[in-house]
């Protein structure tokens, strides 16, 4: 008897190949078969079939599973043999159990196999090893282990490229009532196909007993499929809500090796497709519930975050029954906005002037301001201000905020000024509409709050809402007092304190990048001759256009994963899939950065002043061997440093003299 399990493939002396087809052939996009169970469920409650059965649908998941085991015992019971099963007996199961009708589990029934369709789909490496047996002219044969129907198999092969499969035989364990997993299916396909069982046929599969140990005591060899690692076990994320159990399934299944064939190679694109892409589709999905909950009619996303932002928006929409919402890419920045947006004055918030680690003058800051330095040294100077082209230390740098409250009077007759000339350019993004949304990032709302007061609308905060990927509850008390509506999609997170930390520690600096719109900051409004009034951009110098050439690579990525994964809008409504878990991924990359993350992400330039992007730090730099090494140099280059985690792996903080103990 042979007992040959071969590493390196090659088909001399095999004239019979036979694949498994699950986890081999195909695979699925959860982590685990019994996944799809949920996402059944899911789709149930979206009909209002569901209104009449609730109490029967809400336990579907555990009593899908629950029936298949009890189907399977009593087969045994009543016709002996191994207890293989249809997906109709499951089913007729089911309905024995939870007193269902018929027309509901037929109904389930049909959305199982429509779920199994659109889920399952070609393995890059099973594929290849089955074209390659199909090139030495072996005899191929399917083998399932397997509750399905065969033809629907069968189907779902031809359509995911397994050429000439219709002609080969196929054989699933539930129609035949044998199976791998007990070894008899081997001898009944070899009687059927008037086939000797020997070496010369090779079985391909991934489960060790089933495909391996079983295969070898029938006497042929075989080749373990070690491309996928299934645990059948439902997916459960702790304290997940709604769908989250489903999504945890679906991005788990992303990490798996079996998925890295149909995931981009480059390191950045990958990077986007299993991070960034799942997080802006789950906000996509959670702008397009608000909108229809709050009747939005019409969409403004704010350069230059909500270049892709809104890309993506459009992508889930058109996906959707007419909405009957429209959308536009507003060039507007924190710059532009405090030209004519600061219509009252706060102390507090004239930090907001010297937010960020870039380095920054009193020239650059007053700037900022609308208004210029130069008229203003002897206000600076009584400060302690002399040089205005001075980077400022943080002790400088409060001395000139102190200087800015001062001459508030002056910036707020400036911006008045300003006002009166470019309103015109905000009033048109909301005539003739009667609700509002405005879209970005986050963190604080100053965008809203300088939109809001360049209008010449006083009561057009009744009409607008802000809506942000997400909010810093502690910092947005300033703008939330003055009464604007906000609303922030990571704040509905349980894990929103986590991930709050991870926005201020490298969080907000990674999503601005992979957000980066090809084009410069939005820097000016200009009024020409006729009235007409347009954006003035930043001039991209080389280093600007190969930071968005690299965050290209990322919005790739992103891309394919929102056009890929969009086709759940088919199914699910945006109530049930704007749901935050599709953040759990960014908040593993932010506070425990993988090699990959390390290698590709740490490098990455960012610019943190108002309105421009000329002064760049690096997110994580690596530090030469003397500050590396220098205790009171490390802790500086790390306060210093955006992404705390990935400095911290790539700088491991040194030890202090006094605390390395003499060797006895």
């Amino acid at each position: 008897m042979a007992r040959e399990v071969m590493s390196n493939l090659n088909f001399s002396g095999i004239d019979v190949v036979s694949f498994d087809i699950f986890d081999t052939l195909l695979h699925r996009l959860v982590l685990a078969p019994v996944d799809v169970f949920e996402l059944v469920r899911l789709r149930a409650f979206e009909d209002s079939r569901s209104l009449l059965s609730h109490a029967v649908l809400d336990n579907f998941s555990t009593d899908r599973v629950a029936a298949e085991a009890k189907a399977r015992s009593v087969r045994v019971a009543e016709h002996g043999g191994e207890g293989e099963i249809t997906l109709d007996e499951i089913y007729a199961q089911w309905q024995l159990e939870t007193g269902a009708q018929a027309e509901l589990a037929d109904w389930l029934k049909g959305m199982e196999l429509e779920c199994e369709a659109h889920l399952l789909h070609a393995s890059v490496k099973g594929k290849a090893v089955y074209d390659a047996a199909r090139k030495a002219g072996c005899r191929i044969l399917l083998l399932s282990d397997m509750y399905l129907p065969s033809d629907f198999l069968r189907k779902k092969l031809v359509d995911e490229g397994f050429d000439e499969v219709s002609a080969y035989p196929l054989y699933v364990s539930g129609e035949e009532r044998r199976s791998k997993h007990m070894g008899t299916l081997y001898g009944h396909v070899a009687k059927a196909e008037a086939l000797q069982l020997g070496p010369h046929w090779l079985h391909v599969g991934d489960n060790l007993h089933a495909d391996v140990t079983k295969a070898q005591e029938a006497g042929l060899k075989c080749h373990h499929a070690t491309w996928a690692k299934i645990r059948n076990v439902p997916t459960v994320r702790p304290n997940a809500y709604g769908s989250g159990n489903l999504l945890a399934s679906l991005m788990a299944a992303l990490k798996e090796p079996h998925a890295r064939s149909r995931i981009p190679d480059n390191p950045m694109e990958r990077i986007g497709y299993q991070v960034w892409g799942p997080m802006l589709f789950g906000f996509s999905c959670w702008l397009l519930s608000h909108f229809k909950n709050a009747r939005i009619e019409h969409a403004i996303f704010v350069a230059r975050d909500g270049y892709l932002l809104q890309q993506l928006f459009e992508t889930c929409a058109a996906r959707l029954p007419d909405t009957g919402l429209t959308s536009e890419y507003l060039y507007m920045s924190r710059k532009t906005g405090y030209k004519t947006g600061v219509r009252d004055w706060h102390f507090e918030r004239t930090w907001y002037y010297v937010a960020g680690k870039s380095n920054m003058s009193t020239r650059k800051i007053f700037a900022v301001a609308g208004i210029n330095a130069e008229d203003y040294r002897d206000v600076l100077s009584s400060y302690g201000i002399t040089d205005i082209d001075l980077v400022l230390t943080a002790e400088l740098k409060s001395r000139a905020v102190h200087a800015l409250n001062t001459i508030h009077m002056a910036v707020l007759q400036r911006t008045a000024e300003n006002r009166r000339n470019l309103s015109k350019f905000y009033d048109e993004t909301m005539a003739g509409k009667k609700r509002v949304a405005l879209v970005d990032i986050g963190w604080v709302g100053n965008i809203q709050r300088c939109f809001l007061h360049s209008l010449r609308d006083p009561i057009a905060s009744t009409r607008l809402s802000g809506y942000y990927l997400g909010l810093h509850r502690d910092h947005i008390r300033l703008n939330a007092e003055l009464g604007m509506s906000m609303q922030g999609y990571l704040n509905i997170s349980d894990k929103y304190e986590e991930l709050n930390k991870a926005l201020l520690n490298g969080g907000v600096e990674l999503l601005e990048f992979v957000l980066t719109a090809p084009h410069g900051s939005t820097i000016d409004l200009s009024l020409d001759d006729t009235g007409s009034i347009s954006p003035v951009l930043e001039p991209v110098d080389e280093q600007e256009k190969a930071y968005q050439a690299l965050a290209g690579r990322a919005q790739a990525g992103v891309k394919r994963f929102v056009n890929d994964y969009a086709f759940l809008l088919d199914w699910l409504s945006p109530d049930t899939l704007a749901n935050p878990v599709w953040a759990d991924s960014f908040l593993d990359l932010v506070m425990d950065p993988d090699q990959e993350a390390l290698d590709n992400l740490a490098i990455i330039t960012h610019s943190d002043g108002p309105g421009t992007n000329a002064y760049r730090l690096t997110l994580a730099p690596k530090l030469p061997p003397y500050s590396a090494s220098n205790q009171a140099a490390w802790k500086a280059a790390r306060e210093a440093a955006f992404w705390k985690a990935a400095f911290d792996k790539l700088n491991p903080e040194p030890i202090a003299p006094w605390t390395i103990r003499p060797s006895d």
